[in-house]
Parts: C-alpha cells; sequence; structure tokens
C-alpha cells in the first residue's frame, strides 16, 4: 500500500512541477506584455503635463523626496543634524557635489535627492507627468 501512495505522491509532484512550468510561462508572457502596456501608457501620459503648482527656493536647491522621513524631531544620519551638516554634505573641496541621492539610515536608496536649481533662488513651476487619477510617471 506504501508503495501505491509513493507513486501516487510521485505523479502529484510530477503534476505540480508542469504547473509550476506553466505558471512561470504565464507570468513571463504577461509581464512581457504588461512591459509593452506599461511603456504605452507612459507615451500616452507623458503628453499629458499638467502644472501642479509653484516653489519657492531660498537656498539654490531642492528636495525631492517624502516629507515624513524628515520632518521629525530626529534627522537621518545621511541628511547630518542639521541645514549647516546637511549643506557640508553637499560640497568638497569647495565644489559642489550636487545632485546628490541620501540613503535611509538602515544604508538603503530613497531617502531623497538633492539638486541644484537651474537659476539658484526664486520661485518654480511644478508640472506633473500622468493622469488625473494620482498616477504620476515624473515631475518636472
Amino acid at each position: 500500500m506504501s508503495n501505491n501512495n509513493e507513486k501516487l505522491n510521485v505523479k502529484q509532484l510530477k503534476m505540480e512541477i508542469m504547473s509550476t512550468k506553466k505558471t512561470k510561462e504565464n507570468l513571463v508572457n504577461n509581464s512581457t506584455q504588461s512591459q509593452q502596456e506599461q511603456t504605452q501608457t507612459i507615451n500616452k501620459m507623458k503628453n499629458n503635463r499638467k502644472l501642479i503648482g509653484h516653489i519657492g527656493v531660498d537656498s539654490g536647491t531642492v528636495w525631492v523626496g517624502d516629507p515624513c522621513y524628515i520632518l521629525h524631531d530626529k534627522n537621518p544620519k545621511s541628511i547630518g543634524k542639521n541645514w549647516s551638516e546637511l549643506c557640508d554634505k553637499t560640497f568638497k573641496n569647495n565644489e559642489c557635489q550636487l545632485p546628490i541621492s541620501f540613503n535611509y539610515d538602515m544604508g538603503h536608496k530613497g531617502l531623497g535627492i538633492m539638486s541644484q536649481t537651474k537659476y539658484g533662488d526664486g520661485t518654480y513651476p511644478v508640472y506633473m507627468i500622468g493622469d488625473n487619477d494620482g498616477i504620476y510617471i515624473e515631475f518636472n
């Protein structure tokens, strides 16, 4: 009886392996199709540029990132304890190092990016490229 059970288990295992292979093939095919659809959607959205506001700049720099990670009592180590330390990180040997990408304290990237503005201080328009449903591709 155990021999029959072993044969049944082997047969079930083979069927699961075949099913897994087909699932992987479907995922690859769907992934390729999804990438093509995403590219088409992105190209359509890029034609939909919309002014969403303005930012004032008094430091000649801008920050792009989620404010919840930098607006609290203890700053992430990568940006320093205060404005002065952050500025020190953007200059080496009296040369501006911007743009700079900052990492989270755990070491992974994505905390934010700091860059120079084109004309220094002033007010700059911010454009959204995307759709009106809150799906943003990029900001200019």
